[in-house]
């Protein structure tokens, strides 16, 4: 409901304009004013405006209920420089996991929403910061083996001719390629 203290002119245009961060849950963000500029920790219904530019930065998450949200904007454009880290705190979980997880892309906005005790806080362009090997290295091996065979002479002591036997085997790399996942 809108009421005017005194009526407007005849003719004349009212407009109303109604802003409001709102989220299609219902609830509202209510963006924290200062920029963030070291480790701080997060909560629910909030925005921060986080400027990673002296370095990476992590944020504690608080324990969540379902539908909550929270959202963080990268400030200064240096999220992929210096990455916006999120800390599971706890047993809370962060896209399923207790791993932090982190944001490093430039000019991002994570809304992260909290979903329930099995996914945890959720969003599509954060990543987890546990190390992740996938890459496979093949290195296959070349081998040679040389067989020498060296006549001897006969002697009056032996009765019969000998050999000696020389054998070497040695193995080269030959190849090495790395798969991708």
């Amino acid at each position: 409901n809108v009421v005017l203290s005194t009526a407007p002119a005849t003719g004349a245009v009212v407009e109303i304009v109604n802003i409001k961060a709102s989220t299609t849950s219902g609830g509202s963000i209510t963006w924290v004013s200062g920029i963030q500029t070291s480790n701080f920790t997060a909560a629910a219904g909030s925005g921060y405006f986080v400027n990673t530019t002296s370095g990476a930065i992590t944020v504690s998450l608080p324990a969540g209920s379902a539908g909550e949200e929270i959202h963080f904007t990268d400030y200064a454009s240096n999220f992929d420089t210096n990455e916006l880290i999120f800390d599971a705190n706890g047993s809370q979980k962060i896209l399923g996991t207790t791993d932090n997880h982190k944001c490093t892309t430039k000019n991002a906005t994570v809304r992260l929403i909290y979903q329930d005790d099995t996914k945890g806080w959720t969003a599509d362009n954060i990543e987890t910061t546990a190390l992740i090997i996938n890459f496979l290295v093949v290195v296959l091996l070349f081998c040679v083996s040389l067989t020498m065979y060296i006549p001897a002479f006969k002697s009056d002591t032996f009765k019969r001719p000998f050999t000696t036997v020389v054998s070497i085997t040695t193995c080269f790399p030959s190849m090495s390629n790395t798969l991708e996942e």
